[in-house]
């Protein structure tokens, strides 16, 4: 179970760069990783 959450993690922030760029993803880099990671934990 958590291989596969990690994997979607690696996924998903190897992706998010190149929408948002990587200024954004630094700025918000904190929170958005608390909060992706309080969605596994409540699930």
């Amino acid at each position: 179970m958590e291989v596969l959450q990690f994997i979607f993690f690696v996924s998903f922030f190897s992706i998010i760069p190149f929408h948002f760029g990587f200024n954004h993803l630094f700025r918000h880099n904190i929170l958005d990783t608390q909060t992706f990671l309080r969605s596994f934990v409540h699930a």
